[in-house]
């Protein structure tokens, strides 16, 4: 960049976002000095703990998704005979699972850099976990993806956006110094078929075998106790109250938009026409998205709305839910192994897939539900799953199911905990 072209970026910025582009212009540099530099060969250095595992969930504090799972499970099985510790930035989190007497580290203490140091594997299931130098601090233990789903949607590597640029020179020196797209051992998908079509160019990895998700086995078993921590168990109370006097519950999970808007912003989603079909059904309809503080001060005060924290784990929901609504995101897989109802409501189907994202399916194939682009239609469909029982999508969501997942139980951590001990611990 030439004197000139960054004075004229510079120019009119406050303070702050004056110090947020230097901090940009400066990463990789930090990170090839101190993370490359320092901490890679002090890594190398410091001896690794035999069957020391720590587990590294996404952002923003949450315990939920396939690294919650798997991590109470080798908790929960002593036969493993490993040394365990969820890692995560948040205070509240980390007080919360001591308190419960689960083994936690919050990052960056010095007992926590001393642990990631020595540790021999590390299991995730999202691309965050590298970022503030863990990957530098892990850099030689064997690294365990879990993935965050099947993945409907182009991602990673596969994203044509991503895949060009990580061509690049300077680029791939960033990515290098700042450790994405690392090499993983170890990607556990749910099927030969997902292997091939959404993980082998998404991920570098060494092995992609399919063994399940350990965050759909809480969909086929009763919860336990430390399945809801990290749940919105407010919102679990009142949707047992709304089941147990006889009401219908709806999710709503839609995906996220990369060039952003949603069926409140589009004006796809009348919500006071929606409510008054809720009432009128006695469907519970619940929120499972991002919001807008108005579309959130429009749930308010109404009866038959509700709505799950956006960075809660929704998956103890799941079971409790008569049918799911979805568009692009990669949850309406898993609720299929429950063979209940899945509603589409795509309306923007045509602008996703050439604004937002490209597909790894087509998408006519893999949604067995009925295709809803007008909330008229929406309703519709409700009214016939629901008050009807008219379900024309039975054999259809048998045969997407079989293609996605290779198993149908409850034994995925069971599974996973096998292969990473017999891979890496032995």
């Amino acid at each position: 960049m030439n004197d000139r072209s960054l004075t004229t970026r510079l120019r009119g910025k406050g303070f702050v976002e004056l110090c947020r582009i230097g901090w940009r212009l400066l990463q990789p540099y930090l990170y090839g000095l101190i993370g490359c530099g320092c901490l890679v060969p002090l890594a190398f250095l410091i001896p690794k703990r035999r069957r020391l595992i720590v587990f590294i969930g996404g952002l923003e504090g949450r315990f939920a998704d396939n690294a919650k799972y798997q991590y109470l499970h080798f908790c929960d099985d002593r036969t493993t005979a490993t040394t365990c510790y969820y890692l995560t930035e948040s205070l509240e989190l980390f007080q919360d699972l001591q308190a419960r007497g689960l083994p936690a580290l919050l990052y960056p203490s010095l007992a926590s850099i001393g642990v990631l140091l020595r540790a021999q594997v590390v299991v995730v299931d999202n691309w965050t976990w590298v970022l503030r130098f863990k990957y530098h601090l892990l850099f030689w233990a064997r690294k365990v993806q879990l993935t965050h789903g099947i993945a409907l949607k182009k991602l990673h590597l596969d994203n044509a956006p991503e895949a060009v640029r990580a061509q690049s020179r300077r680029w791939k020196w960033i990515y290098r110094m700042q450790g994405n797209h690392p090499l993983h051992d170890l990607v556990v998908s749910t099927s030969d078929y997902t292997s091939e079509r959404c993980f082998r160019k998404a991920y570098r990895s060494r092995s992609i075998v399919p063994l399940g998700y350990p965050r759909n086995d809480v969909l086929l078993r009763d919860p336990t106790g430390p399945d809801l921590l990290g749940a919105d168990e407010d919102c679990l109370r009142r949707v047992k109250a709304c089941k147990a006097a006889g009401g219908k519950i709806v999710v709503y999970a839609p995906t996220y938009r990369d060039t952003g808007g949603s069926a409140f912003k589009d004006g796809a989603l009348d919500l006071d026409q929606l409510h008054r079909f809720c009432a009128e059904s006695r469907i519970l309809f619940v929120f499972k998205c991002h919001f807008d503080p108005e579309h959130k001060d429009s749930l308010s005060n109404r009866d038959w709305f509700d709505e799950y924290d956006s960075v809660k784990d929704v998956y103890p929901l799941l079971p409790l839910a008569d049918a799911m609504i979805s568009d692009y995101s990669s949850i309406y897989f898993d609720y299929l192994l429950l063979q209940r109802p899945v509603l589409f409501f795509c309306y923007d189907l045509a602008k996703y897939i050439a604004k937002d994202r490209a597909l790894n399916f087509d998408y006519e194939q893999v949604a067995p539900g009925p295709k809803c682009f007008t909330q008229q239609q929406l309703q519709a469909e409700l009214t016939k799953c629901l008050r009807q029982q008219q379900d024309d999508y039975v054999a259809g969501r048998e045969q997407v199911r079989d293609q996605m997942f290779a198993s149908h139980d409850d034994q995925a951590a069971v599974r996973i905990a096998a292969e990473i001990l017999t891979r890496f611990c032995h």
